[in-house]
């Protein structure tokens, strides 16, 4: 109470008082003085804008721009990683700021209040940057890439796998470098597995092969032609059993894809060749079934089936991690009697 005759001295107002011009005495950034009400803005900020962050990196990694315009999608990471390192520091100042002992009151009272979230954005940022990018280059590895290559590549209909007729009408062995560009190949309705010439190569997981033929070729065959599968055959007998190998209308091959594969699938070829004494000069490796482009379409329903699957993970996650964060900081700013 003020006493007769004497005058009150009010304390000097704060650089941040004077140009927002609201009171920080009454009121503080992440709990209501009076009441600890929560200030619900800076929690949905919370909320949403690591995850809008995630979502950013991981469409501009597991996309089409990825593939068409790989230069943008890498520049797209780095400002996620400009965004991590700046929200860092900031972090780090205002948590400066609220240990000063030689800051003004209330400009303290504000840095104390925010650090909690600013601490929180700097962490959960990190977090989306890294997890999306590293989630995301994944999925576009295994499913998108394998998707956009096929597109990309020739369709070729009634192939011979075993023989090719010349305009002179000499007949010679299918050769595998006359399609090296094809992503999906129709076979002719002759066209079968030749399962006993199949083989296989272990190196962690077993590599199958099989070639295709033409039943109707009985001499001067070529074997460029091969149906593919992992861990679907014996390692010492001949019993090709990957992908559609009993289904009668399989008469069709979807290009593998797979670069790191490929090694592999062909060392067991030339396991066949030593072994079964034929020739493969360029084999081309395929998966063999009845409808090539339901597989090469089931391939990017994956990636976006998995796209969504970490969105929902990351966005509940998250709120999840808000809610914990925020009841542990109720108790603290309480403990210390902030409030």
């Amino acid at each position: 109470m003020q006493q007769y005759g004497t005058t009150e001295v009010k304390e000097p107002k704060s650089d941040f008082e004077l140009n927002v011009g609201k009171n920080y005495q009454e009121k503080n950034y992440l709990l209501g003085r009076k009441r600890r009400v929560v200030n619900w803005i800076p929690l949905l900020l919370a909320v949403f804008f690591p995850w809008f962050l995630f979502l950013f990196v991981y469409r501009s990694v597991f996309s089409r721009l990825h593939y068409n315009k790989p230069w943008i999608s890498l520049n797209c990471v780095v400002l996620a990683f400009v965004i991590c390192i700046s929200v860092t520091i900031k972090a780090y100042m205002v948590s400066k700021k609220a240990e000063d002992a030689h800051a003004h009151h209330h400009d303290k009272l504000y840095a104390s209040g925010t650090v909690f979230f600013w601490k929180y954005h700097a962490v959960t940022y990190w977090i989306a940057t890294i997890l999306a990018w590293l989630m995301g280059d994944l999925n576009f590895w295994f499913y998108m890439q394998p998707f956009f290559d096929v597109e990309h590549l020739a369709r070729y209909d009634n192939v011979n796998p075993s023989s090719a007729l010349f305009p002179n009408g000499e007949v010679v062995p299918a050769a595998g470098k006359r399609y090296l560009d094809a992503g999906i190949v129709y076979f002719q309705d002759d066209v079968v597995l030749d399962q006993t010439k199949a083989m296989s190569f272990r190196n962690g997981d077993l590599y199958c092969v099989a070639p295709l033929v033409s039943k109707k070729c009985t001499k001067n065959c070529g074997y460029d032609f091969w149906a593919i599968g992992l861990n679907c055959c014996s390692d010492s007998a001949s019993d090709f059993r990957c992908g559609e190998f009993s289904n009668p209308n399989a008469k069709s091959g979807l290009r593998l894809m797979r670069d790191d594969q490929r090694a592999m699938f062909r060392l067991a070829v030339l396991a066949a060749e030593g072994v079964h004494k034929i020739t493969s000069t360029h084999p081309l490796f395929f998966y063999f079934l009845e409808d090539p482009k339901s597989e090469i379409k089931s391939y990017k329903e994956r990636g976006y089936s998995m796209f969504l699957t970490w969105m929902f993970i990351f966005f509940f996650g998250n709120a999840a991690a808000v809610a914990l964060a925020v009841k542990s900081a109720t108790v603290f700013y309480a403990s210390v009697n902030l409030g």
